[in-house]
């Protein structure tokens, strides 16, 4: 095999792994259960804060059975790039 057709062949192989990982995110992503819904099934929302970036939403959250029990909580939005989900972590730690 010549050095052209291996190159072709290794970025075809490349290409469909590529799609191949593009769509099993695509799919998983479908199958997971939001937090959101989760969030939203036992509590009332108080209020909504998004970030100034759109990469998080901060939900003031009253539990629907215990209005004087409240929380609030930081989630990744749909579609964030990679950094934000380091930067969000490293809030909870730091």
């Amino acid at each position: 095999m010549s050095d052209n057709s291996q190159a072709s062949t290794s970025y075809i192989n490349q290409l469909v792994v590529k799609a191949i990982k593009k769509r099993e995110k695509k799919v998983s992503s479908h199958s997971k259960t939001k937090l959101e819904y989760v969030l939203f099934s036992q509590f009332d929302v108080l209020d909504t804060i998004p970030s100034q970036s759109g990469d998080t939403t901060l939900y003031h959250l009253a539990k629907k059975d215990d209005p004087t029990k409240q929380i609030c909580c930081k989630v990744l939005n749909e579609g964030a790039p990679e950094h934000s989900k380091t930067i969000l972590i490293n809030e909870l730690v730091g």
